[in-house]
């Protein structure tokens, strides 16, 4: 019971750090394609 407790927790946790990971990668995609139109408009 208690094994399968922690094991539930934990895939919580992962879907958490994934869900943040996912999020981090949009705003990093975001900030080049920001920086990439910035070059064009430059140019």
């Amino acid at each position: 019971m208690e094994k399968e407790k922690g094991s539930r927790m934990n895939q919580k946790a992962m879907v958490v750090l994934f869900f943040n990971s996912i999020k981090k990668q949009q705003h990093n995609i975001s900030i080049m394609l920001l920086n990439k139109t910035k070059e064009r408009s430059v140019t």
